[in-house]
């Protein structure tokens, strides 16, 4: 039996709410979704059984359907300051491993995250040569072993501050060419350059995105590019940076230096009439587009 197979029956078994949609997402996603997830789970089943994975996967789901409801129903995030969220998600190991292995997931699982995932292999690596990669928050560490598999004479340095991500990305990675860095992202050295940039769904998780924003373009040279996402009225554990739609968060890109060369904005389902929206997250591709700011 496949590992999607044993997955999807143990999604089923322990989270028969969730078996609908799931299984909708599955099924819509045909062999390419089907592919990917055996690719996921091959590689997150180095470090946890499939029994782990799929309970991580269903425990962020629901817990990700009740922050959103609670934030539709009262106008705000749980999380109000990045240093919540360090102190009770990143710096904990278990939560951040649960937590990274359920996100892993939803590449396939949930369907707005599937779609991102096709749109970072079909626009934004599709236009790649890429030699020198930085990928800030690396998470799960799925998206850059993407790009090392595509390229095979690229190499990636992932900044984390969150030491279990960084132990689940370089061990989900296995590659001599990719290496990790406990590093606050705001006190790198912009001396380092990259021509190529990964970051994933970090802005809403800062207070000053604006300023994540300035600090990325400092980071990639003139002419590299950039895949960078930001959720949008999408609550979690640790957003807090509440963006009201796509437009804001491209209008903060270009403020900040960046040429928006395409983007695409991923919908799930608001839980409320009373929703400001419905959750989402917006991928942009990025160029730099002008020198260093003094």
């Amino acid at each position: 039996m496949s590992r999607l197979k044993v997955f999807s029956a143990l999604v089923e078994e322990r989270f028969p709410q969730l078996w609908p949609g799931y299984s909708r997402t599955v099924t819509d996603g045909g062999e390419r979704l089907r592919l990917l997830a055996e690719w996921i789970l091959q590689r997150q089943s180095r470090l946890a059984p499939l029994e782990v994975l799929a309970e991580s996967f269903g425990d962020l789901t629901l817990e990700s359907n009740f922050l959103q409801l609670r934030y539709e129903q009262e106008g705000s995030y749980a999380s109000e300051s990045f240093q919540d969220a360090l102190r009770e998600v990143y710096l904990e190991p278990e939560t951040m491993a649960r937590y990274m292995h359920g996100l892993a997931c939803t590449q396939f699982g949930w369907e707005n995250h599937h779609r991102l995932w096709c749109w970072f292999e079909d626009t934004f690596l599709a236009g790649l040569q890429p030699r020198r990669v930085a990928e800030v928050a690396p998470g799960h560490g799925s998206f850059g072993l993407r790009l090392l598999e595509r390229f095979p004479e690229a190499e990636l340095t992932g900044f984390d501050i969150s030491p279990t991500s960084l132990d689940i990305s370089r061990r989900i990675a296995g590659d001599a060419r990719a290496r990790y860095e406990l590093q606050d992202i705001f006190t790198l050295d912009t001396a380092r350059r990259f021509d190529t940039l990964i970051c994933g769904e970090l802005l809403e998780h800062v207070e000053r995105p604006d300023l994540l924003l300035e600090q990325l373009l400092r980071l990639v040279e003139p002419g590299g590019s950039a895949y960078i996402t930001g959720a949008i009225t999408a609550a979690a554990p640790d957003h807090i940076y509440e963006f009201q739609g796509p437009e804001e968060v491209l209008a903060m890109a270009r403020a900040a230096g960046w040429e928006v060369r395409d983007h695409l904005c991923a919908e799930g389902r608001a839980m409320t009439s009373a929703a400001k929206g419905p959750p989402r997250v917006v991928a942009m591709l990025l160029s730099r587009a002008r020198p260093d700011r003094p």
